[in-house]
This record gives C-alpha cells, structure tokens and sequence, in this order.
C-alpha cells in the first residue's frame, strides 16, 4: 500500500520517532491480516462452501458463499481503510 510506503520513507528519513514507527507496524498488520483463521482454512466443511468458481463478475454464486465473500470484502475494506489511516497519522508525525 502506498501510504505504507510513504510513511516508512518518511520515517527512515527521521529515525527516533516511537509513534509513528508504532502506527506504521499496525498499518502493515492490519493490511497483513488474513480474514478466516487457520482453522477455517484447513476444514473441509468450510472449504465446501465454495462450490462454484467465479469466472466472471456477473457469476451467481450459492448464497452462503456470496455471504463469506462479502464478510472477507468487509474485512478487507475495513482493514485497508484503518491501515491508510494509521500510515498517514505515522507520515504526519514524521514530516
């Protein structure tokens, strides 16, 4: 993620500053951070739920595996959203 990056430019410019090295590890977490555990990955019952692949945007899928993908869609949005905001409050500490 660009602001990620930007930050840890920034930061290695002016190196010392705790808090915006802090925010940047969270940012680089959150981005990192995997929607089902390991658990979940490695049972076939959840493995199941995907029963058909998307070749297209346009492709339906049964109900319960469009619910886990928009949970994971969710996750990422969220998580995406939070980490672009950790790396500008680390950017803005280090500018």
């Amino acid at each position: 993620m660009r602001a990620i990056q930007e930050a840890e430019a920034a930061a290695a410019k002016k190196p010392g500053n705790d808090q915006a090295a802090a925010l940047i590890k969270e940012a680089r977490a959150l981005v990192a951070a995997m929607p089902v555990t390991e658990a979940q990955a490695g049972d076939p019952a959840f493995s199941k739920i995907f029963e058909k692949r998307r070749r297209k945007k346009t492709d339906t899928v049964p109900k319960r595996q469009a619910e886990v993908e928009e949970q994971w869609d969710a996750f990422a949005t969220k998580n995406y959203a939070s980490a672009k905001a950790k790396a500008e409050q680390a950017l803005a500490l280090v500018r």
